[in-house]
């Protein structure tokens, strides 16, 4: 049996794995982050273990899971150490990271998280939590004060259950104690993630304490930021393989592609890690590269997601590779750079070509189910967003408006081989009492979606020829498939 990965048996691992080159056991915290996952191991943490090994700062971090003890209890077993492994279709490089300091689960002790985030020697708070995390009103407009979740922190401030709640908590015992303020960066796939998340803190702040609320307007940098890899869900194949391979077991393991990519805006009132080091970008306004990734990539991303899982496609580099999806795709990315090339001076096509080079990746086995999570969330500013956009300048978006009716096909439950899959969205109840109701059209369905608050923007709720398309596109792609549905379209 394989040795379980932990400090004693790094030294015995083959050389063919890279370990940090730092003293990583006695670097101290500088970080908390809220919401480990695959993606952070993959992302945020292996730049801040590369730019460990080039500066003497102590930024080690500690990560919080807001609901499950899984990725603590396999990441104490082995001293908070897991494998990085990145795949392209020729090549395979591994390497252990050693940036983490512990897991704390809030749900079990939200005292410990609370007292992390007031240590004065924290310098950074970064979370990856979803779009759903943050508890926004439809829109995004600000906080969901009816939220279950945020009446309970009100209510218990003590021992909170989301993010904005503890960060709040923090912050009233840092300004009760003359301790200065930290960085907050969301890391999230939400334009002006940050500033959303400042709008939804604060606005939580004034009903607990009108002078906190000042005091984190003062005291905290809400920083944007953007970031880009495609990190799927790890297999238990991934694992033994690996295990097999180098003779250590690793259950904590994560994959991505090679490609990585993170920008943050520079408004720092305290201490600024020294991330560039690791190839981070400082830049005074995120806003363009957010808007670009989340349209081209993310929207693309959904395209396939939607699409392929309804045509039978359980990976996103199989749908990819499909003629037809492949040229849905190029063709939204068209759509994409008519919303966008009057914003910025940008090489789209070279950007772009890069993306489907990225989903073709073949060893980064990327399911379109999981990618088609929480589509209620992802679409208003991925697809919905550039759709209208186009729209009020007088076009009417086809291959916007085909993605758009796949999601919505997709909401029905079934893909066209009349498989079942699970649909998983905050919404989800709502959205799959209209899709699935057998006795109503499809025009009677898209008009009870467009009433739902926030989903759909003015500019589809007013206009019946961008209805009519979309109506168009369900009806096709139930009745033919999504391929032929396409054929015809294209």
């Amino acid at each position: 049996m394989s040795k379980l990965l932990s400090h004693s048996c790094v030294a015995e691992i083959s050389p063919l794995i890279a370990r940090p080159q730092y003293d990583y056991k006695n670097r101290k915290p500088g970080i908390v982050h809220i919401g480990i996952g695959a993606f952070h191991k993959a992302h945020q943490a292996s730049f801040t273990d590369d730019m460990m090994a080039q500066c003497d700062g102590d930024y080690k971090i500690i990560a919080v899971s807001l609901r499950s003890a899984k990725n603590r209890d396999l990441l104490k077993q082995q001293d908070y150490l897991y494998t990085a492994i990145e795949r392209s279709t020729s090549t395979e490089h591994a390497r252990i990271i050693g940036a983490l300091e512990t897991v704390l689960v809030a749900p079990e002790n939200p005292q410990a998280v609370i007292a992390a985030l007031t240590k004065p020697e924290i310098k950074v708070v970064t979370t990856t939590i979803t779009e759903k995390g943050y508890c926004l009103l439809p829109g995004n407009t600000g906080l969901n004060m009816d939220h279950p979740d945020i009446q309970q922190d009100l209510a218990n401030l003590n021992s909170p259950k989301t993010m904005i709640g503890f960060v709040a908590k923090a912050c009233l015992n840092r300004m009760e104690q003359g301790l200065p303020g930290f960085a907050f960066i969301s890391c999230d796939n939400l334009p002006d993630n940050s500033h959303l998340a400042k709008k939804a803190i604060i606005d939580f702040a004034n009903i607990v304490n009108i002078e906190l609320a000042q005091w984190i307007e003062a005291n905290i940098s809400f920083c944007n930021s953007m970031v880009d890899r495609i990190v799927p869900a790890v297999q238990d194949k991934d694992i033994l393989d690996h295990s097999s391979k180098y003779q250590y077991l690793d259950n904590a393991l994560v994959t991505s592609e090679p490609f990585r990519q993170w920008v943050i805006e520079d408004n720092f009132k305290t201490e600024r890690p020294p991330w560039d080091l690791a190839g981070v970008l400082f830049v005074n306004n995120v806003a363009q590269y957010e808007k670009l990734k989340l349209r081209y990539l993310n929207g693309s991303h959904s395209a396939l997601a939607y699409l392929g899982k309804l045509s039978g496609h359980k990976y996103i580099h199989q749908a990819i590779a499909n003629k037809h999806l492949h040229q849905l795709v190029v063709s939204l990315m068209e759509e994409m750079k008519l919303s966008l090339h009057k914003q910025m001076a940008f090489d789209f096509d070279a950007y772009g070509a890069t993306i489907i080079d990225r989903f073709s990746n073949q060893e980064i086995q990327y399911e379109t189910q999981q990618v088609a999570t929480d589509g209620s969330q992802k679409l208003p500013q991925r697809i919905f967003a550039p759709l209208a956009e186009l729209y009020s300048q007088g076009h009417v978006s086809q291959p916007l408006c085909f993605v758009v009716a796949a999601w919505l096909c997709y909401l029905q439950g079934k893909n066209e081989s009349g498989a079942s899959h699970e649909i998983s969205d905050p919404l989800a109840d709502q959205l799959t009492a209209i899709m699935s109701d057998q006795a109503t059209s499809s025009t009677a369905k898209l008009e009870k979606m467009i009433e739902i608050e926030g989903l759909f923007p003015e500019e589809i709720k007013q206009s019946a020829f961008v209805q009519i398309n979309i109506c168009e596109k369900i009806c096709a792609i139930n009745t033919s498939g999504v391929i032929a549905a396409l054929q015809d379209h294209q």
